[in-house]
């Protein structure tokens, strides 16, 4: 792997789903990056607890996403990126109502009912400059726009966003003001 050839050879890596998962702690540190929100949150938080020492932590860690603003150009992303999922019957992967769950049963009281203390997040803004092909990446990154789900259609897709987007912004250049976060929950 490439932490072996880094010379990191204090990780053991396990491929599974978080809610079934089966590990040996204690550990200090649990982290979650950009996927709590897709997991059953209670029950990972749970499980997460009772992994921690006492006084350890769970961190939730994310980023922004690119077209989670009001600029002109990242409503037309929100808009390719629907399309594109209709197209491609890849609607189901994100659970509709994911948004209004979260709103119901925000993160922090999530971990507050698995038993976590003093959950506390902190966010990082920053302008985020974006290109034509730092934007696909991104989106190549997400499960329902991946290059597996596109498929032969992957250039299709590059070539109606690169449009789309060129007709806001003809320099190219995509300006965000976005953050990176995490979130922080002590064991007792």
């Amino acid at each position: 792997t490439k932490a072996a050839a880094q010379g990191v050879t204090n990780i053991s890596w396990i491929v599974d789903r978080a809610e079934d998962v089966d590990v040996d702690g204690p550990f200090d540190l649990i982290t979650i990056g950009s996927a709590f929100h897709r997991l059953e949150r209670a029950s990972v938080a749970e499980r997460a607890l009772s992994w921690l020492r006492p006084g350890r932590h769970l961190a939730l860690v994310w980023d922004d996403t690119p077209w989670s603003g009001a600029a002109p150009w990242q409503r037309v992303m929100v808009e390719v990126r629907r399309e594109w999922a209709q197209r491609l019957k890849v609607t189901d992967r994100v659970p509709a109502d994911w948004e209004a769950e979260i709103d119901r049963n925000p993160r922090r009281e999530v971990l507050l009912r698995a038993g976590f203390q003093k959950v506390e997040e902190h966010r990082f803004p920053r302008d985020r400059t974006w290109t034509l092909e730092s934007l696909i990446g991104f989106v190549y990154s997400t499960s329902t726009h991946s290059r597996a789900a596109l498929g032969e259609r992957a250039a299709d897709f590059e070539l109606s966003f690169r449009e789309r987007l060129l007709e806001i912004e003809p320099n190219g250049r995509f300006v965000d003001r976005s953050a990176s976060a995490y979130e922080i929950a002590t064991c007792p």
